[in-house]
């Protein structure tokens, strides 16, 4: 392989503790610990860099959260209960937790540890599989999410002066990305979700409202020639009328077929078509995690994403010293796309209903962002995607296991 074409990749590796922390906080058991494995049994860590770990300060914190929500998430137990918390979402779904304050900012500072690195032009793809949380508001968490890691991203990035396409691939609405950047001609965010009467989050439905957001809602079991299909025309009606400075994906692996929520029938292989469409923009790229409630599935496409990005392509068979190879049984292998059952095909009518939702929002931003008075943008510290250069195959570990 010519290394020279490669991009910089950089992931958030965190310690050990760090990952049980967070597993221990998010509704998955283990999934953190089962991404990271997976990826350093794989070898993909010599093709990567590791983005320094910094636990941000509670200003850094207010790009995307209330004071007032802070303070909630710093009182709070595991027996705090009654109105003040109800008021804040913690309960129910987002039951309270000690220490909740910690473990949110580990998860936000994961994410704003990879948009420092991102902005300063240290890499031209930075992974972080502890983020993706787009449910939490401002001032309320929602639906398994504490945080909202991902709205801190886009506003630090906006303070710095650049326009955001979020691209939203979790089988739910993000609507707590929608709902902060809607009004916003700098952030343009693009979601692909399964709609339907009392499927959370119950928002995302088409609509020519909210001129910076596109969503493509979905029926049941969708295969993935509609979902790449409608990604690809969608992804790219969206990146030509905006002309984005900056991409963030969130890779929820809930669309999945084989997820706990069985929604949609989608597979690791449709996944990657559409993050390989997006990289080929070679715009400096954020890719988040999310959902994703079949651990050992989710991990598994995680580990191929983090392999796409770096231009290679694993062997199946999952490596036998993995800490957690018996959670991939019975098959132990990695692709599981073959297995996916048929699913149903939209109608042409649905289809052409969303297409021309997308044609007419992404003509209405282009007139809007012609229109808008050009900012003086603060420069990357390097040239974007720089190729990496004089790099011969030795002056890389060979334990890794590609096909």
């Amino acid at each position: 392989m010519n290394h020279r074409k490669l991009s910089r990749v950089g992931i958030l590796f965190p310690s050990d503790e760090v990952l049980k922390i967070i597993d221990d906080t998010i509704r998955t058991k283990e999934r953190s610990q089962l991404t990271y494995s997976l990826i350093n049994s794989y070898g993909l860590l010599n093709f990567m860099t590791k983005v320094p770990f910094k636990i941000v300060d509670e200003e850094k914190l207010k790009l995307a959260h209330s004071p007032d929500y802070i303070c909630a998430l710093k009182s709070c137990k595991k027996t705090s209960e009654g109105e003040y918390y109800d008021k804040y979402g913690l309960s129910y779904d987002c039951p309270p937790r000690d220490e909740l304050y910690k473990r949110a900012l580990l998860i936000y500072s994961s994410t704003m540890s990879c948009a420092h690195a991102l902005l300063e032009n240290n890499f031209d793809i930075c992974l972080n599989w502890l983020g993706g949380w787009h449910h939490a508001k401002r001032s309320k968490a929602s639906g398994f999410c504490y945080v909202n890691d991902i709205n801190g991203a886009i506003n630090y990035f906006v303070q710095n002066k650049k326009k955001v396409l979020y691209i939203d691939l979790d089988v739910h609405h993000g609507d707590g990305v929608e709902e902060e950047f809607k009004l916003s001609p700098k952030v343009l965010t693009y979601s692909i979700h399964h709609f339907a009467a009392g499927f959370f989050p119950n928002t995302g439905n088409i609509s020519a409202n909210n001129a910076f957001s596109l969503n493509v809602p979905l029926p049941q079991n969708v295969p993935d020639r509609n979902w790449i299909a409608l990604n690809v025309f969608g992804i790219e009606h969206a990146f030509n009328s905006f002309q984005p400075d900056i991409m963030v994906i969130q890779a929820g692996g809930d669309s999945l077929y084989n997820d706990d929520h069985r929604a949609l029938k989608v597979t690791s292989d449709g996944y990657l078509k559409v993050i390989n469409f997006i990289l080929k923009y070679r715009k400096p790229t954020l890719i988040l995690g999310g959902g994703g409630y079949n651990e050992p599935a989710t991990s598994k496409l995680w580990t191929q994403i983090s392999a796409l990005c770096n231009g290679k392509t694993l062997i199946d068979d999952i490596p036998s010293e993995d800490p957690y190879f018996s959670k991939y049984g019975p098959d132990f292998t990695l692709n599981e796309s073959d297995d996916c059952p048929p699913g149903i095909s939209m109608s042409k009518d649905d289809i052409e209903t969303i297409k021309n939702n997308i044609i007419m929002k992404t003509s209405k931003i282009s007139d809007l962002t012609s229109n808008m008075p050009k900012l003086s943008k603060r420069p990357f510290r390097k040239r974007p995607f720089q190729e990496l250069e004089n790099k011969k195959d030795d002056d890389f570990d060979d334990d890794v296991r590609l096909s």
